[in-house]
């Protein structure tokens, strides 16, 4: 199915494997949009595009220990940085270094 979307751009939509997939074709052409979109039906059934599987994404547990120790980088030299510096005025005490 294709849609105008804005003055003269034309998008596609459809359902591919329980999937939506929507694009723009970046034509104002309505004709070039519906070739557009049965190219990339083809391609998908042909399997020449989105075969591939997702790239695993980094999980916070590896990236967490870089973001403590830039926080504790930063608490040394920068004392009132961040949480420290509502709590002090917060609670009147200080943090141990």
């Amino acid at each position: 199915m294709i849609f105008k979307r804005g003055i003269k751009t034309y998008w596609y939509k459809f359902q591919w494997n329980g999937k939506m997939i929507r694009e723009s074709t970046r034509q104002g052409n309505d004709k070039v949009a519906r070739q557009m979109e049965a190219a990339h039906r083809t391609s998908l059934a042909k399997g020449e595009v989105g075969s591939g599987k997702r790239k695993s994404r980094s999980r916070w547990q590896t990236f967490s220990p870089t973001v403590f120790r830039r926080g504790q980088r930063r608490r040394k030299t920068h004392p009132g940085f961040g949480i420290d510096r509502a709590s002090n005025h917060f609670f009147d005490t200080t943090f141990p270094d």
